[in-house]
């Protein structure tokens, strides 16, 4: 697709379908990032986000290496208290 470069005070932007940018889930905020002669844009990765369905499923995809180190003993030596 090709769009027209805008003049925005001393800037430019593009304006971007409302059709592409929830393809792609961008809202608010985008990062955006140059990488030699292309600009790429890319939806903010909120922190955390995904946290709440991980927690809702009680760690069924968790791995069972996880589970090892959820697991284990926890071990405190001699030169750890105070």
């Amino acid at each position: 697709m090709e769009v027209k470069l805008v003049k925005i005070g001393n800037s430019k932007g593009v304006r971007l379908p409302k059709a592409m940018l929830i393809q792609t889930g961008m809202t608010e905020r985008i990062e955006i990032e140059a990488r030699g002669h292309n600009i790429i844009l890319k939806p903010v990765k909120e922190p955390r986000s995904g946290w709440e369905a991980s927690f809702a499923k009680g760690g069924c995809d968790l791995t069972e290496e996880d589970h090892a180190w959820l697991d284990a003993d926890l071990v405190t030596s001699e030169s750890d208290s105070c």
